[in-house]
């Protein structure tokens, strides 16, 4: 049991310490070429929309289950029961959908949580190399 534990830290260490877009909050972009620091920028832009793109498309899923309430109420006050037990069904489904998806994507793109930050310590640390360069 407590090689498990040891395993998952190291395992989750791991994953910190190869994540750039982590390492530039913790010890700064002084470290990373300029090529690098462009291509982070991207790779944030690339994650912040894939993020955004996921937490849509789960918040569907939320806002239908106004929809699958009224359809049991309907399919109910017609007569076709198990129709109605599906739809009763779909209501903590969607929701479930909903919150599973919404964990995901916080664990999943983390760094979108600090992506302003991010991009204005990389923009910061290009902006004074230009400069050291001008003055060279």
């Amino acid at each position: 049991m407590r090689n498990f534990f040891l395993e998952r830290q190291l395992r989750r260490i791991e994953r910190d310490v190869s994540d750039d877009l982590l390492m530039i909050l913790e010890v700064g972009p002084q470290y990373y070429s300029n090529q690098e620091l462009y291509e982070l920028t991207d790779e944030l832009q690339q994650q912040e929309e894939i993020s955004k793109n996921l937490q849509r498309n789960f918040f569907l899923f939320l806002v239908s289950i106004p929809l699958w309430v009224c359809a049991y109420f309907l399919s109910n006050a017609f007569g076709w029961h198990a129709v109605a037990r599906i739809f009763l069904y779909m209501i903590p489904v969607a929701g479930l959908i909903f919150a599973t998806g919404s964990f995901y994507c916080r664990y999943q793109y983390r760094n979108c949580r600090h992506a302003n930050l991010i991009r204005s310590i990389i923009q910061q640390e290009l902006e004074r190399r230009r400069k050291d360069a001008s003055i060279s």
